[in-house]
């Protein structure tokens, strides 16, 4: 039995009847008396007591004049508690949130996370346990569990803080190289972290060559070199105290620079010079070689071709006196039907008008 309300009117105003379905009792009208009232009396009485306290197991109510108020039920206790981890914590730990209700059984469970930086909520879990394991710094927010029994619920919320952790350091020279020319620029040499907090401290340290010592030669992420006395192998160190003391150290890097004589940039300047002309001194020879040699090949080709002409030899003709011509002399064919051009007998000549071919 689960009623909403309860109508309960004044003796005086009479004893008309409830309307159905209400549960409501009304008080019996003034005119009764004697045994009749009082076995009315005792029986509402019984009835209201077996009916209100099954009520206020369901739903609390109080009483005002003429009406039975509906109290809305107190929510659900909920606590959570951290299993791992804490509300500040290291990036890369774990978290474990548990979420509990005292005494009750059946309960839903929803836990919903609301970002520290974009203030958006969203449902990260249905189950009163929730763990998530290498978390980041992006994970910072407030975590809430939210419990409902199907008629009340309750809800506990908890804010974590991710802190960056400390973490991989590597050198990094400028020139990559790390080879420099005294006072012709500087070498720097940069410390890189993975990550690193805020306020993160760093040193550097120039190990001595032989020995197992070192020397602090900086307290800057970056470190500046100029002198060749600074070459060697150097080392970066970074510490955080931030959730405890969290210490790094890089892999050494040599870095080296160059002391120059005086007067070995002159030296350098003529030695440049030199190989300049010796390099000119080669390549005019052959250079005009290759200007020779292209104004020749027309002129090569020209003669190949008269070459491969006068190397045809002609059927020869026959000479006056029986006499044949040798073998050396050289012919011309020509296709021309007139005879001015085919007889070239040497013995034919007139006026100059042949002349032999040699």
């Amino acid at each position: 039995m689960n009623p909403k309300s309860v109508l309960i009117q004044d003796s005086k105003r009479g004893g008309s009847a409830a309307p159905p379905g209400t549960g409501a009792f009304r008080m019996p009208p003034a005119h009764l008396e004697g045994p009749t009232m009082l076995l009315l009396l005792l029986a509402v009485t019984l009835a209201h007591s077996s009916w209100a306290t099954a009520l206020t197991t369901e739903m609390p109510t109080t009483m005002t004049e003429g009406a039975l108020v509906t109290i809305p039920p107190p929510p659900l206790e909920v606590t959570v508690e951290f299993l791992q981890g804490n509300p500040v914590i290291l990036a890369g730990c774990a978290l474990s949130i548990k979420c509990s209700v005292l005494n009750r059984e059946s309960l839903s469970f929803s836990w919903y996370y609301k970002s520290q930086t974009s203030n958006v909520t969203r449902k990260i879990g249905s189950n009163y346990l929730f763990t998530k394991f290498n978390i980041t710094v992006e994970d910072s927010g407030q975590y809430t569990c939210m419990v409902t029994d199907g008629y009340r619920k309750g809800d506990s919320s908890v804010e974590v803080t991710v802190l960056e952790r400390l973490l991989s350091l590597w050198v990094v020279p400028s020139p990559k190289s790390g080879v420099v020319f005294e006072g012709h620029g500087l070498l720097t040499l940069t410390c890189f972290a993975k990550s690193a907090p805020p306020n993160t401290s760093w040193i550097w340290y120039r190990m001595e060559e032989g020995k197992a010592s070192r020397t602090a030669v900086g307290f800057q992420q970056v470190l500046t070199l100029s002198r060749a006395a600074e070459s060697g192998d150097y080392k970066c160190h970074a510490n955080s105290n931030r959730m405890g003391k969290q210490i790094q150290y890089s892999l050494s890097r040599s870095v080296y620079i160059i002391s120059l004589p005086v007067g070995l940039p002159v030296g350098i300047a003529a030695l440049v010079l030199a190989l300049l002309c010796l390099l000119l001194l080669f390549a005019f020879p052959l250079l005009a070689v290759f200007f020779w040699r292209k104004q020749r090949k027309p002129e090569n080709a020209a003669l190949k071709h008269l070459s491969n002409v006068s190397s045809a030899k002609g059927p020869g003709v026959e000479m006056q006196g029986g006499s044949q011509p040798i073998d050396d002399d050289v012919y011309m064919n020509y296709d021309s039907s007139s005879s001015a051009y085919t007889d070239l007998n040497k013995d034919g000549m007139t006026d100059n008008a042949y002349d032999c071919l040699s």
